[in-house]
């Protein structure tokens, strides 16, 4: 079933689309060569916080992080660990 928006329902989601854009922008500086996935994580945590806004990934089904950060082969839902380090070039071919 298809559920149309109101146009209320779609100026919401057009402002929260700008707003996560905006933290795209700032956590694009923090994926670096040496940096970790934990680090885009507390970043994001305290964004969202200091914002007013609820990371709506966190507690659903359990998981326990704001974001899902996922690296080269690894599937969809990767957790955001310190041993989860960022480095250039291809990793695998």
């Amino acid at each position: 079933m298809i559920l149309i928006k109101t146009q209320s329902e779609v100026d919401k989601m057009r402002r929260a689309g700008r707003q996560l854009a905006i933290l795209f922008e700032k956590i694009k500086d923090l994926v670096v060569e040496g940096s970790n996935a934990y680090e885009v994580e507390k970043f994001v945590n305290s964004y969202m916080k200091e914002k007013g806004f609820i990371p709506t990934f966190k507690g659903y089904g359990g998981f326990p992080y704001a974001t899902c950060i996922s690296m080269n082969e690894e599937i969809v839902h990767g957790f955001p660990l310190k041993e989860k380090i960022f480095k250039n070039g291809i990793l695998y071919q």
